[in-house]
Parts: structure tokens; C-alpha cells; sequence
């Protein structure tokens, strides 16, 4: 893959291929930064021409004539680019050798910006407006070199050569440049180097960008950290990874230290191209390869965030605390994130305020993101705070966070306040767009104030946005939502477009308002006359049948779908028929999708391996976790937890011919095999499955070992719920030990977690009323 592109490259020769492009924009060479030397003596330069020179010192007879006067004049070079300038101006015309002579004292009195300026208009010009060929330039300017013994001065000449044809997307000629002078002492840099490989991974040329590092390689240039880093990310941008990872390996032989770039570059990479089968275990082995730091570990936090790994995160965070780094704001944006996508508005909001109030700053985005989890979970005022706040701190207010806020205003009902807000963001310069428009068409429709549906179409239209679908989808859904389905069903029918959009919407709002029979009855009608429906509405009205105990609609709308079975469709009907105890029927069809060419998933083993655990049928468990690990479909950290919980309660349950310690030690020796096969297979264990593990042990009256899993969950970076403490608290409370019960419950009410009914059922009152939950 690596010499795809060589022989595009190095079979090419310089003479016989100097096709420049003549036409170029000067913008677009205006675009190159070409200084490298930092020299600032050019910059006092006059901007206008200054008439110093008389008119028979102008007078330039031959070209000979004209290079001994630039000779003359070396030790001035202000004085030279004057007379080279002014006897262009008067018509004549400068060969090779006039050139070199001026490129010469440019590069003498390091004129860096002056030169630049020289090259792009060698560049711009044609071969008829020059009177010679570029190659003839570089040819003579190589021959000096030699003569002169070697000039590093020069040698900047021939990297902003590069650069140049490297920006304009010249690259063959770049290339030619670069490997058909060839000689030992005219090398490119390697920022020059850097720069045209990353041009061309920009220009998706990666093969040739790979190619051409490699023949760099050959000529015996050193690559530095920032051409490994460019080499990675053009094979990230292939999803190579996995080549990506042994590049990385050769830059750590080479004795070349990866930087932050190098991790924020696997990130992207990996992240962009997720195919691998196994990524947990490239990861793993990129974090023993790359150096203990803030930045690593935050890159490598940031991908398992957005894999929605939060434990895994938490660990490596508790890990990074160890060896003593310090977070940033880089790692506590992306776990605050997470825990908003996750559901976990709660928490976000106390990471973020503790980080900062301590100093850390937080941008925009994460304000937004915050903003969006506590309006979708109910805590409206905590997001009124955050806006107040960001108007505090002086930070630019755009669309987004507008939005996000008018969106949990009309979510809490509260459209007097969506409204206003729209108004404070018009005064101030934002222009709503029609994302805002739905927004309060949906608040309009969710909040009953139909009446005033009219006039907000109207402003839309003068303000140039047509409602579309997506308008009255809105409409109809929120009309639903808010409890006016007849209403809806009206507008629906004074909508005159048959449109698919419209219709699945029509579907959506009778399953929002709990009118899953007449959603059922509506898509089967329509079905009839011909009208598709979104499969995302489909599987809407299904999971609602499934949730209803309707599992005879539920298969009913299942056959009913043209193509192959969805996967998440299958396992909707599955857990229906086993939530039903109909374990029969779903082994039929379990067997009936397999048997017709389905591949099952780890999700819909999992769900049929849980509802034989709950009928106790452990044997039919056993069997299907075997052809699981038969067809190579492997078990994930649920399966495990399932097929635990269900064998530990069935042994618990069943202990009449076992005496307690017999049980105990049998149990003891299933748990231990579980998480031996999980190690083994590098499943980490989340905090359901330890919970469940705990919930044993507790009833198992092994209390210490269930405490050191408590404790060794908070190593792993796993957060206890309140499931979790309600079982170690249970386990307190039947070996009598209320003080570590109640130490436990102040430790629930200083986190905020809420009690559930179970807990209020499993602890004492007096102890709850001591604590104030009663």
C-alpha cells in the first residue's frame, strides 16, 4: 500500500517534465508562509521606488553588464533590488544570470520576505515573459553550489521552491524537484518535508504522501516527531490503524518521543474510523505504549468518552490521578459530555461546578452540552443558571445556545419565556433559522396555544423559511404530547401533502400519547393504500406494542415489514414474548430467524439467555451461551452479568440438597470462573455486573468480600448507584451492623443519589428518619 504511488514519483525526471503552471492566482500564493529564518532586516525596505539611480546608470546594454553591477552592489542590498527592479521597469529583460546574481544577495543579507517575493513572481510568469525555463534557473543555481563549495543560504531558495509548487498542488513537479536535483548537500529541510506531505494528506493524496515519506527516508533525511505525526494521521484518515500503531512503534525505536499531537492524532483517527473488531485491544496497547502525561492520558479519556465507556474512562482518570498528573480542561469537557449522553445530567452538573469553581474554564460547547442534558432532564433552572452565567463571563452567545434554552422552556411549558428569549435574540443580533422555528411551533403545539400556531407560520414565512415536514411534524407530535390527539388528527388532515415524513409523524404522536391501539390501527390502514412509513416509526409503534404486552400485533406488524429483519426489531419481539412467559414461541422464532440467515448479535443471545434465567431453565441458558461462543459472537460484560445473576439465584433458590457451606463454596467457585473468562477476554466488569456480584455475596454472608469489591469498583473509576448501595446496605443490615448501614446512607444523601422504593423498603425508618428522608 505504502509504494502504491512511488512509481508515480520517482520515474519522473525534472527536465523532461517542467509543465508549471504559468496562471496562478496570487492569492494563492499569497497563502504560503514561506519565512523561516525570522530576519526582519527586509522589513525596513521602502514601499515605493525610490528614483536614486541616474539615467545613464539605468542604461543596460548587455546582461553581463548588468550582473557586474549587482556584483558591485552586494554589500548594498537595498541598492541592488532597486536597480534589478528599476531596469526591469524600463524593459529589460533579466536572463538566469540576473537572476542568480540578485537570488545571490537576497540570500547573502537573509532578505527572507524579499526573496519569497521573488520566487512567486518567477513562479507566475510565463516561459515567453521570462525568456528561460525554471529548470534552467535551478540547474545554474545547483551548478554554483557546487562551485561555491555549498550554501545553506541557497539551499532556503530550494525550499521555497518546494513549498511553493506544494501549496499550489503542484506536487510532481515538487517531487521532481526534490529527488532529480539530488545532491548530497541540497537536501530539503524537513519543516519543507512536512509541509508537502501534509499537503498532501489534504488533498487526499495519502498513498503519494506515504510514498514520498518513505523515499525521504532513503535519501537519509531524519524524520522528527511532527513527520511521524503526519505519516499517522494520513493512515488514520485510511483507516489503517492498525499500520497507524506501528508507525507509532518505529517513532518510539527511533528515539523519537510522541507529543500531544500524536495522541489527539490517534484519537481522531481512531475514532473516524472505527472498524475494527476487537478496539478495545488496540487501544489497550496504545496506552502501554504512549508516555504517562496530561495529554495522552486525555486523548485516550476523550475516545473512550465518545465510546461511551465511561468506566473505562473513570479508570484511566483515577489512573492519571495516581501518578500524579492534573486534569484539564480538555479531559473534564469530554467526561462532562459523556455523562450528559449517558443520562447522567446529575452528576455532569457537579463535575462541572466543582472544576469550576476551582479555577478550570469551560468553553462554549460545553456549556451548550450541559445546557441540552439538564433541559431534557427536567432541571431547567440549573440551565437558566448556566446561560446567566456565560452572560456574566462575557462569552458570545450564538444560535446553539439559544436554542438549546428556548428548546427546555417549551419542554417545562413555559412558552411566555421561550418567546421572550427569542425576542432578546433577535435584539442582539442573532437571526433565529428554522430549527427555531420548529422549536417553538413545538412549544406552541405541546402547550395547547394552537391559536397562536397561525401567526408564528406566518413570521416564518416573512422571514424567508417555508414550513416544511419537519414544521408540522413538530406540530402534530407536540399537539400529541400534549394530550390534544383528536386536534392533531385534524391538522394532520388539513396537511395536504402524503408524504411519508407526515405520517410517521402521525404514528409517533399517538405512541407519545399512549394511543399505541389507534397507532397500530392507523399504520395498518395506511399501510393498505400504499404509504411508507419511517423505520424509525415502526420500530417506535412496535417497542410500544412490546411494552403493552400486545405481543400478537407486535409479530402481527413484524411480518408485515418488507425486506430482512432488523436486528432491534427482533430483539424488541423476543423480550416481549419472554416478558410474557411465551418462551416457547420465542424459541421458535429465536430459531426460525437463525435457521433463515439472521445473524444474531451479542444483544439478542443476551436477551434470550436472560429469559431462560428467569423461568430458571439454566440448562437451555448454558446451551445457547455455548453456540454463542460457537458461531464467534463474543459475550459482553451483560451476558456475563445475566448468566451470574441467573445461576447464583437459581443455586440460592434451590439449596434444599446442599448444605449452606457446600452452596457457598460451589457458588463461590461459578463466580471466580466468570471473572477468570472475563479477564481472559478483556471484559471489564461495569457497575451493574458488580452490583449484581455484591447483591450475592451479601446474601451469600461473605460481607468482607462484598465490601472489597465496593471498594475496588471506586479503584476502577465505577461510580456506585443507588442499586449499589441499597444491596450493600441490605447486606449490612441483616448481619445486624447498622452503623456501617448508616455510614453508607450519609454517604447516598451527601452524593444526591435519591432513594427508590426498594430502599426505602430494605432500611429502617428510624434510620431514615434520622437522615431526614422521612
Amino acid at each position: 500500500m505504502w509504494v502504491s504511488a512511488i512509481r508515480l514519483v520517482s520515474h519522473r525526471y525534472f527536465r523532461k517534465n517542467s509543465k508549471f503552471i504559468r496562471n496562478t492566482s496570487a492569492s494563492a500564493l499569497a497563502q504560503i508562509n514561506l519565512s523561516c529564518s525570522g530576519s526582519s532586516s527586509d522589513e525596513q525596505f521602502f514601499s515605493a521606488r525610490e528614483e536614486v539611480h541616474s539615467e545613464d546608470y539605468l542604461i543596460a546594454s548587455d546582461h553581463k553588464q548588468v550582473v557586474e553591477k549587482l556584483n558591485n552592489l552586494r554589500r548594498e542590498p537595498k541598492q541592488a533590488l532597486l536597480y534589478f527592479s528599476q531596469v526591469k521597469d524600463r524593459g529589460f529583460p533579466h536572463n538566469v544570470e540576473t537572476y542568480v546574481a540578485i537570488i545571490k544577495i537576497l540570500c547573502a543579507w537573509g532578505w527572507d520576505r524579499k526573496l519569497d517575493a521573488l520566487l512567486v513572481e518567477i513562479i507566475q510568469s510565463n516561459e515567453k515573459t521570462l525568456g528561460f525555463d525554471i529548470h534552467e534557473l535551478l540547474e545554474t543555481l545547483v551548478g554554483r553550489i557546487e562551485v561555491e563549495g555549498g550554501s545553506s543560504s541557497l539551499v532556503r531558495v530550494f525550499d521555497v521552491f518546494i513549498k511553493a509548487y506544494a501549496s499550489l498542488g503542484m506536487f510532481y513537479e515538487c517531487i521532481d524537484l526534490i529527488f532529480q536535483v539530488g545532491l548530497p548537500d541540497l537536501l530539503p529541510c524537513i519543516l519543507s518535508c512536512n509541509f508537502v506531505i501534509n499537503r498532501l494528506i489534504e488533498c487526499g493524496k495519502v498513498d503519494m504522501a506515504l510514498s514520498f515519506f518513505l523515499q525521504l527516508k532513503g535519501l537519509g533525511l531524519i524524520p522528527n516527531v511532527y513527520t511521524y505525526n503526519l505519516v499517522i494521521k494520513g493512515l488514520c484518515r485510511k483507516g489503517c490503524l492498525k499500520e497507524a500503531f506501528h508507525v507509532f512503534q518505529e517513532m518510539r525505536d527511533a528515539g523519537v518521543e510522541p507529543n500531544e499531537f500524536t495522541c489527539i492524532t490517534f484519537v481522531q483517527g481512531f475514532f473516524n474510523g472505527m472498524k475494527l473488531s476487537k478496539p478495545e485491544a488496540v487501544l489497550r496497547d496504545i496506552e502501554k505504549a504512549l508516555i504517562p502525561n496530561a495529554y495522552c492520558y486525555g486523548a485516550l479519556i476523550l475516545i473512550y468518552c465518545k465510546m461511551r465507556n465511561l468506566p473505562r474512562a473513570k479508570s484511566l482518570y483515577a489512573e492519571m490521578e495516581l501518578v500524579g498528573l492534573n486534569t484539564n480542561c480538555l479531559i473534564e469537557s469530554s467526561l462532562v459530555q459523556c455523562l450528559c449522553s449517558m443520562g447522567l445530567a446529575s452528576e455532569a452538573v457537579y463535575r462541572f461546578k466543582y472544576f469550576k469553581d476551582s479555577g478550570m474554564l469551560f468553553d462554549k460547547v460545553s456549556y451548550n452540552i450541559l445546557m441540552d442534558a439538564l433541559c431534557k432532564s427536567g432541571q431547567l433552572e440549573e440551565a437558566v443558571k448556566l446561560f446567566d452565567e456565560m452572560k456574566c463571563r462575557n462569552m458570545v452567545l450564538d444560535l446553539f445556545h439559544y436554542s438549546t434554552l428556548m428548546n427546555g422552556y417549551c419542554l417545562q411549558g413555559k412558552l411566555a419565556d421561550a418567546l421572550g428569549l427569542f425576542e432578546e435574540m433577535k435584539v442582539r443580533g442573532v437571526k433565529p433559522d428554522m430549527i427555531v422555528y420548529n422549536i417553538l411551533a413545538g412549544g406552541y403545539a405541546r402547550n395547547g396555544f394552537i391559536d397562536g400556531l397561525p401567526n408564528l407560520l406566518r413570521d416564518m414565512r416573512a422571514q424567508g423559511f417555508k414550513p416544511d415536514s419537519a414544521t408540522f411534524n413538530v406540530i402534530i407530535e407536540g399537539l400529541c404530547m400534549g394530550g390534544k390527539v383528536r386536534k392533531a388528527r385534524a391538522f394532520f388532515d388539513s396537511v395536504k401533502e402524503d408524504c411519508m415524513d407526515i405520517y410517521s409523524a402521525m404514528v409517533n404522536g399517538y405512541c407519545e400519547a399512549k394511543c399505541t391501539s389507534e397507532a397500530f390501527e392507523f399504520f395498518v390502514k395506511s399501510s393498505k393504500q400504499g404509504i411508507p412509513f419511517k423505520r424509525k416509526s415502526t420500530f417506535k409503534l412496535l417497542s410500544n406494542l412490546c411494552m403493552e404486552g400486545e405481543t400478537d400485533k407486535a409479530l402481527l406488524l413484524f411480518e408485515s415489514l418488507e425486506g430482512s429483519p432488523c436486528i432491534k426489531m427482533c430483539s424488541k419481539v423476543l423480550a416481549a414474548l419472554l416478558k410474557a412467559a411465551d418462551v416457547k414461541k420465542a424459541r421458535l422464532l429465536f430459531a426460525k430467524w437463525i435457521d433463515g440467515g439472521l445473524t444474531a448479535d451479542v444483544i439478542m443471545y443476551t436477551i434470550m439467555i436472560h429469559g431462560y434465567c428467569k423461568m430458571d431453565f439454566m440448562m437451555d441458558a448454558y446451551d445457547l451461551f455455548v453456540d454463542m461462543n460457537r458461531r464467534r459472537i463474543v459475550p459482553d460484560v451483560v451476558t456475563y452479568t445475566v448468566l451470574l445473576d441467573g445461576h447464583l439465584k437459581s443455586r440460592l433458590s434451590n439449596a434444599c440438597s446442599h448444605s449452606n457451606s457446600a452452596r457457598n463454596k460451589e457458588m463461590m467457585m461459578v463466580i471466580q470462573k466468570v471473572e477468570r473468562e472475563m479477564k481472559e477476554m478483556d471484559i471489564s466488569p461495569d457497575v451493574i455486573f458488580c452490583t449484581a456480584l455484591m447483591d450475592k455475596l451479601c446474601k451469600l454472608d461473605d460481607l468482607e468480600d462484598a465490601v472489597n469489591l465496593f471498594t475496588e469498583m471506586r479503584k476502577r473509576g465505577l461510580e456506585p448507584d443507588i442499586v449499589t448501595y441499597t444491596a450493600l446496605m441490605a447486606g449490612f443490615l441483616r448481619a445486624k451492623d447498622v452503623n456501617r448501614a448508616s455510614t453508607l446512607l450519609n454517604e447516598v444523601r451527601l452524593r444526591g443519589l435519591q432513594l427508590d422504593d426498594i430502599a426505602l423498603t430494605v432500611i429502617p425508618r428510624s434510620i431514615l428518619r434520622h437522615y431526614g428522608e422521612l
